[in-house]
């Protein structure tokens, strides 16, 4: 008669290991020498408990994606080239139009980025601001180094086509 305890929902071997029979011969001695064993023991769902614990690490690191990888201007700058590229669309997301504003904040959106663009006395300055789609944000500093803003980082076509669809928008 066998009177191995079995789990249910664990596969076992049909040949009995013979380490397995030595720890488990070692272990009924424990017992009879009045060495107490566990009722419940953890090595037995540590396969279970591994799988937890990963699946919870995944799903922290996707609920925290928005605050722990910030958004970085090289980011930025390939979504305004897009633009500029014409892959993107952009579209006015302030009430005044470009010739409007003196020396201020020019907001837009494209396709789900909110990007702050100064215009300085008519011209296509810097990148104050931008929240992507996912919440992440990028915004101007002036102890950044210099030619880490997004404008900075377009070629001198992409900066004057860029600013030409500002002005017609």
């Amino acid at each position: 008669m066998d009177t191995t305890r079995r789990v249910p929902g664990r596969a076992y071997q049909t040949v009995r290991d013979p380490e397995r029979l030595l720890i488990e011969e070692r272990a009924e001695a424990l017992s009879a020498a009045g060495y107490p064993l566990p009722d419940d023991d953890p090595a037995m769902y540590a396969e279970q408990l591994l799988k937890e614990a990963r699946a919870a690490a995944r799903s922290s690191q996707l609920d925290g994606v928005a605050e722990e990888t910030p958004l970085s201007a090289r980011e930025v700058s390939q979504v305004l080239r897009e633009v500029a590229l014409g892959r993107l669309i952009m579209v006015r997301a302030c009430e005044r139009g470009w010739d409007e504003i003196y020396a201020e904040r020019f907001q837009v959106n494209v396709e789900g980025w909110r990007i702050s663009i100064h215009n300085d006395l008519d011209e296509l300055d810097y990148c104050e601001e931008c929240i992507s789609p996912d919440g992440r944000r990028w915004s101007f500093d002036s102890g950044d180094r210099f030619g880490t803003d997004p404008i900075a980082m377009l070629s001198t076509w992409e900066h004057q086509t860029l600013e030409r669809l500002l002005k017609a928008i």
